[in-house]
């Protein structure tokens, strides 16, 4: 995962934000910080379409809201760690800690897909979410992500 990720992709989030917000602020790294993201509001349109759908919660804090978009032109990945965990539907009602945003064209479904598969895995392992779950700023969480 560590492939699809730069430095300005991860934050730690002081502030008590909504699903919503904490989405939309992923979006905006990924549109400003990256040229793979050519129209924000259609790849949430397309994030907020995949929610309704059903949960992308994969419990134990992890959400990964994520969506296929042919206005993203690669993988890309951005994630927030919540100092304030929020509601966020998961299906083990546990509030979402940390938010890892999953954006791809439909081109690459395959290796979407994949990606999806090994973050879920990778986050069964409690001790990993507990050092991630950890960090209290930027470089830490960097540290942490880069594990993978």
């Amino acid at each position: 995962m560590i492939n699809y990720l730069t430095n300005k992709l991860l934050t730690v989030v002081e502030e008590k934000l909504t699903k919503e917000e904490v989405v939309e602020l992923l979006a905006e790294r990924m549109a400003q910080n990256t040229k793979v993201v050519k129209d924000k509001g259609a790849f949430l349109e397309k994030v907020f379409q995949r929610e309704e759908v059903g949960t992308t919660g994969i419990g134990m804090g992890v959400v990964v809201p994520h969506a296929r978009s042919e206005s993203v032109e690669d993988i890309i990945v951005s994630i927030a760690l919540l100092k304030h965990p929020i509601e966020f539907n998961t299906p083990d009602g546990e509030d979402a800690q940390l938010v890892i945003l999953v954006g791809a064209p439909k081109t690459k479904n395959k290796e979407y897909l994949n990606l999806l598969a090994r973050i879920a895995r990778i986050f069964r392992n409690k001790d990993y979410r507990k050092s991630v779950f950890e960090a209290t700023n930027e470089e830490e969480l960097i540290e942490a992500m880069s594990e993978l």
